[in-house]
């Protein structure tokens, strides 16, 4: 199994991945909470969580933000995770 990655974390690399398009950490933080709240057995900081993170700012924040890349995504939280000393 893999680690979990933290909120802080998560958040931040979603923030990396979509600040410019409107997706800012507070709507960022504010969807996650909605997904957490429907889903905090099974979270783990996955891609897929992600995804589903991003599917609720398209929704309900009417967003129009790019679809994510996996690769770039671990890539983005190994870094973001080491640069905020949660490695």
């Amino acid at each position: 199994m893999s680690k979990v990655v933290s909120p802080r974390v998560f958040i931040d690399t979603l923030e990396s991945f979509l600040d410019e398009h409107g997706g800012h950490q507070r709507i960022i933080a504010s969807a996650f909470a909605q997904y957490i709240h429907n889903n905090w057995q099974d979270y783990v900081g996955s891609f897929t969580d992600a995804c589903n993170v991003r599917d609720i700012l398209n929704i309900s924040y009417d967003l129009n933000l790019p679809p994510l890349d996996a690769i770039q995504w671990v890539q983005y939280v190994n870094h973001n995770a080491s640069y905020l000393g949660e490695s």
